[in-house]
C-alpha cells in the first residue's frame, strides 16, 4: 500500500482528479474514483492609508458589519443600568457575606 501523496493546486479554476490503484500483480481498479475539485481565487484585503505617521486614516474593505454596532448601540443603552444594577447587588451581597458568614448559609 502506498500513500499518493498531496495534490496542489496552484491556479484557481474546476479540476478532475481521478485516483486509480492496482493491486500487487499490477491489475488496475476497473472503477477508479473521480472527484471534481474547485479552487477559487484567493480574496485579497485592500487597505486605503494616508501619507504622513501614525493615525493615516486606514481603511478595510470591506467594512465591519454594521449591524451589530446598531444592534449595541440600540440595547446596550437599556442592558447597561440592567447590568450595573446587578453587579451592584451581587458585590453587596458578598461584602454581607464576608460581614456575616453565618447569612450566606
Amino acid at each position: 500500500m502506498q500513500e499518493p501523496g498531496a495534490v496542489v493546486f496552484n491556479t484557481p479554476g474546476d479540476f478532475t482528479v481521478t485516483f486509480a490503484c492496482t493491486d500487487a500483480l499490477g491489475a488496475l481498479d476497473v472503477t477508479p474514483a473521480t472527484v471534481r475539485v474547485t479552487v477559487n481565487p484567493v480574496q485579497v484585503a485592500r487597505a486605503n492609508a494616508g501619507k504622513g505617521g501614525g493615525g493615516g486614516g486606514c481603511t478595510l474593505s470591506p467594512q465591519p458589519d454594521s449591524s451589530i454596532y446598531a444592534l449595541l448601540e440600540t440595547f446596550g443603552h437599556f442592558f447597561l443600568p440592567v447590568l450595573a444594577l446587578y453587579g451592584l447587588r451581587r458585590w453587596g451581597w458578598r461584602l454581607r457575606c464576608q460581614r456575616a458568614p453565618w447569612r450566606a448559609l
